[in-house]
């Protein structure tokens, strides 16, 4: 069983298995152990998508996201 708030706790904070999740979210996923719905994979690569598009900072400033994990029954 995947302990989510685990998994959460760890892409947000270790970078390079933040970089693995984001390069191949439903990927990372499986190896985790979590099997998505074709419907949640969907959902999933879009917010990735919104996730990883560029986001303007002030003078230069970077902003960082971080990944939240939330169970909707399916």
């Amino acid at each position: 069983m995947v302990n989510l708030g685990l998994l959460e706790t760890r892409l947000n904070s270790d970078s390079q298995i933040r970089q693995e999740f984001l390069k191949d979210p439903i990927g990372f996923l499986r190896k985790e152990g979590l099997l998505l719905s074709a419907e949640q994979e969907r959902h999933l690569r879009q917010a990735v998508g919104k996730l990883q598009a560029p986001k303007p900072g002030v003078g230069g400033a970077s902003i960082k996201e971080k990944i939240g994990i939330i169970f909707i029954g399916g």
